[in-house]
């Protein structure tokens, strides 16, 4: 039998141990605390440690995902592979972005631009699978309490184009967590979460892109913190419609009209791309069609026979939406007012992934077809309101040369018609020069 006594660290950890368990009951039988304080001092090293195991298990997961993106397939394990990019795979992730500029969606006009076909849209999402895209769901326990997640942004490099034909593999670093502690609830827990941060790479064993996506969660021990900072859907005038029907049709496409280097100053700006006025149909829309995800009582949920309102008679659990001493039939926070607001929104909301798409049209339309985006980072600043209108804007902000390229800086931003900046994002774009004989893409060689 192990002694006790002669393994101080063991009778440490012991001692400590029954401290944790005893010492709010100890309290509570001397009088010195509350019966209302012992039991939330014993909520809160309950709920501490769960958050602790979280963690705990996820940083042991993120040392496994290093390495080749895997992909599971038929039921078989997920197997290191790589996928090869088709002409559908390019024009449908360029599709959801652009309304009017055919470089992207084209392969006749692409075939005639400098690139001599279709390259990638800078936003790889969807392209290719194998990011590891690492997150806490697996490790979290009911004693976490409720979470509440934000979705901050990403950031892309794009060392060179991607074309029709690539075959391309994902190399995943390890995903990270942050802790860090809520701004206004003293004791709620959180972590900024570092999803994936990965290398595209082609068959030439180029990297082509570098990705980095990250998200921040808190969790809730009490349940959902609800809110008391409501916006209603917005009312327009008819000018107000009209203005924005006007901004729409100015939507402008350089196309094949070089914009040249020498040509552009800090300080210019470009046009406008709108979104909206929205409605649930375009989230419905943005969501393939699909229930849009997010949140207690729908979020993609499987609907039974309607007479089965309950997963277990006589128990609600996470059908309905619980929102100021009543039960609601909610249908996720971007879909539905009361499903946001208890989770602490001000109202049902529109994609992130939306503004993204208005601020890279914004930016590639103006770039042109010879142009190429180096860098683009976004950060999700503020919520859209289902049924706002909003609009993207951008200014040259730095011109420079480096490494042999002719860049300019980019920020851009997507605005509401409350005057909120919801979105912002800044982009390096390599752009074409007056004073070079040729693209930086064309050799000129004698050979017989």
């Amino acid at each position: 039998m192990v002694q006790v006594k002669n393994n101080p660290g063991r009778r440490n950890f012991l001692k400590i141990s029954s401290m944790a368990i005893a010492a709010p009951l100890f309290l509570r039988m001397s009088k010195l605390v509350s019966l209302a304080s012992a039991k939330a001092a014993v909520a809160g090293d309950v709920y501490n440690r769960a958050m602790d195991r979280m963690v705990e298990g996820f940083r042991a997961a993120a040392k496994k995902a290093v390495g080749w993106g895997r992909v599971s397939s038929g039921g078989m394990p997920g197997m290191a592979r790589s996928s090869t990019v088709t002409k559908d795979a390019l024009i449908n992730l360029a599709s959801g972005y652009v309304t009017y500029n055919p470089f992207w969606v084209n392969e006749s006009y692409a075939a005639n631009t400098r690139w001599g076909g279709l390259i990638a849209f800078p936003d790889l999402e969807g392209l290719i699978p194998g990011t590891s895209n690492l997150t806490t769901d697996a490790y979290k326990s009911a004693e976490c309490g409720f979470e509440r997640q934000l979705w901050p942004g990403e950031d892309y490099e794009f060392l060179r184009p991607i074309r029709v034909g690539d075959t391309l593999r994902v190399w995943n670093r390890e995903p990270k967590l942050i802790e860090l502690g809520h701004p206004d609830f003293e004791g709620v827990r959180g972590v900024v979460n570092v999803e994936c941060d990965c290398d595209y790479i082609n068959q030439r064993a180029e990297v082509v892109s570098t990705y980095k996506n990250q998200t921040v969660r808190y969790w809730f021990p009490k349940g959902a913190p609800g809110t008391t900072f409501i916006l209603n859907r917005y009312g327009f005038t008819k000018e107000e419609i009209v203005h924005l029907d006007r901004l729409a049709r100015k939507e402008k496409v350089r196309g094949a009209d070089i914009r040249y280097w020498e040509d552009v100053n800090v300080g210019d700006t470009t046009d406008t791309v709108v979104i909206g006025p929205t409605n649930i149909a375009d989230i419905y829309a943005s969501s393939g069609g699909g229930m849009p995800g997010g949140g207690p009582g729908g979020a993609g949920a499987q609907q039974d026979v309607l007479h089965k309102l309950l997963e277990k008679e006589g128990t609600i659990v996470s059908e309905y939406v619980y929102y100021e001493g009543s039960y609601y039939k909610g249908a996720g926070r971007h879909a539905d007012d009361i499903s946001a607001r208890m989770e602490g929104e001000p109202g049902a909301f529109l994609w992130g992934r939306m503004s993204v798409h208005s601020m890279l049209a914004c930016l590639t339309n103006w770039i042109g077809d010879d142009a190429f985006v180096r860098k683009f980072s976004w950060r999700h600043v503020y919520r859209t309101v289902n049924g706002d209108a909003s609009y993207a804007m951008g200014k040259i902000t730095r011109k420079y040369r480096q490494n042999d390229e002719y860049l300019v800086d980019i920020a851009l931003w997507q605005q509401d018609m409350r005057g909120f900046i919801v979105d912002a994002a800044l982009a390096t774009v390599a752009l074409l020069s007056r004073t070079e004989p040729y693209p930086p893409d064309v050799t000129r060689e004698i050979s017989y």
